[in-house]
């Protein structure tokens, strides 16, 4: 006798039982907490059985419940499946949501929209932009741009391209301040921070002339000192805004530093040397919805346009 459980019924199971919150299950599902519940109650009425203890504080799985949820997840995993493989024989299309960082997707992602959207008119991009890392298991997201030095994610992920530091500062205020030689300099300077990415109150610079700094055919030694950091922000753009009003010297992602380098706006500090810290670029995607052609063409057009190597700061800014 076929059963007339719905599918949607099964997710919200599937999604409360891994959640532990009938409210969080409701968010990732885009559906009011009383949806959710109702739906958990049809449920466990049609089957007979209570499959989630309730209480004030969590959700735990009944006995019935646990072997419900391994056959139930394989049912969603198998059904997503299928529907992704018969999307590949279509022409891309429908909506993607993608989201990145705030600084990435003001300065990059937004203007290649428009590319993008010339080449795929029949795919609505929802863009997001939030500094966090989602999770792309259990939120609505199609594709993340990740810029990090981590390899330790479970997210498979394709790699875009480098994202390199500048130290750069605005002419203005390098006229008015004593020059900086060497990076031991900087001591007698301004610096505006960016903890999260630049290690905080030091700085760490690799001297680029072509032999490490330590002689032909000697290894690099890379240096790190300390910096005086009148401002803190976990906002490159904020920090950037500030370095153009001549507050002090920066480190910004070469993204974010390239048009005003170019435009003469901000000029390179110790040119001679090369941030330490590095980080790279990935998109990141949810293994099951890869296959669908809207998250394959996102991802191509995105390596297409950065490359593996691409500079958006001039090389003798």
């Amino acid at each position: 006798m076929r059963h007339s459980t719905s599918l949607s019924r099964l997710e919200i199971f599937v999604r409360a039982a891994e959640l532990g919150s009938l409210s969080k299950a409701a968010r990732v599902l885009g559906v009011t907490p009383s949806a959710v519940s109702k739906g958990l109650a049809q449920l466990e009425a049609e089957l007979g059985a209570t499959l989630l203890k309730r209480t004030t504080r969590r959700l735990s799985l009944t006995e019935v419940g646990a072997v419900m949820l391994d056959r139930a997840s394989a049912i969603l995993r198998d059904t997503d499946a299928a529907i992704t493989a018969a999307m590949q024989f279509r022409r891309p299309g429908g909506v993607l949501r993608v989201t990145c960082s705030v600084a990435f997707g003001c300065t990059q992602v937004s203007r290649l929209l428009r590319a993008f959207s010339e080449a795929y008119p029949e795919i609505d991009v929802v863009l997001t932009l939030e500094d966090r890392c989602v999770d792309l298991s259990q939120e609505d997201f199609d594709v993340a741009l990740r810029i990090t030095a981590r390899q330790d994610w479970t997210d498979p992920a394709r790699r875009l391209t480098a994202i390199r530091w500048v130290y750069c500062a605005a002419p203005e205020y390098l006229d008015r301040h004593p020059a900086v030689s060497v990076p031991q300099d900087l001591a007698g300077h301004t610096c505006l921070l960016y903890p999260e990415m630049t290690g905080g109150a030091e700085w760490g610079f690799v001297r680029d002339d072509g032999d490490g700094g330590n002689g032909p055919g000697q290894a690099e030694r890379p240096l790190t000192v300390p910096v005086r950091g009148r401002v803190v922000s976990n906002s490159s753009l904020a920090l950037a805004e500030m370095a153009l009003d001549g507050c002090g010297v920066v480190c910004l992602p070469d993204y974010v530093a390239g048009p005003h380098l170019a435009a003469g706006r901000l000029r390179r500090v110790l040119p001679q040397y090369r941030a330490r810290t590095e980080h790279t670029l990935y998109a990141m995607y949810y293994r099951s919805r890869f296959s669908n052609p809207a998250v394959r063409v996102f991802i191509d057009f995105m390596a297409e346009r950065l490359g593996a190597d691409h500079r958006w700061t001039p090389e003798n800014g």
